[in-house]
């Protein structure tokens, strides 16, 4: 496992949002553009705090955003669009 919130393997691409305690969280997916959206409840963002997708294979773009005071969004754009190619990657997000 790697230090650093962004990185990849041969297989995978991973994300790891450290968290200070197990908090409850909602993952969706959209197919077209293909996206994995994780919503972290009870989770507050550090400012200035902006993770690069260089160097991945399947992510395109991360984009962090605190959508409300108890709610922390972290959007995956991907590069594929369909939903089989989606569901396999869904391992990519580790929280």
């Amino acid at each position: 496992m790697s230090t650093k919130p962004v990185w990849s393997d041969k297989q995978y691409d991973y994300i790891s949002v450290g968290l200070a305690d197990k908090l409850p969280y909602l993952s969706t997916q959209e197919v077209n553009p293909g996206k994995v959206v994780v919503d972290i409840h009870g989770a507050v963002s550090e400012p200035g705090f902006l993770p690069s997708s260089d160097g991945t294979g399947e992510i395109s773009r991360i984009d962090w955003k605190q959508i409300s005071p108890e709610v922390f969004r972290i959007a995956i754009s991907l590069r594929i669009n369909s939903r089989g190619d989606i569901r396999s990657f869904t391992r990519i997000v580790t929280v």
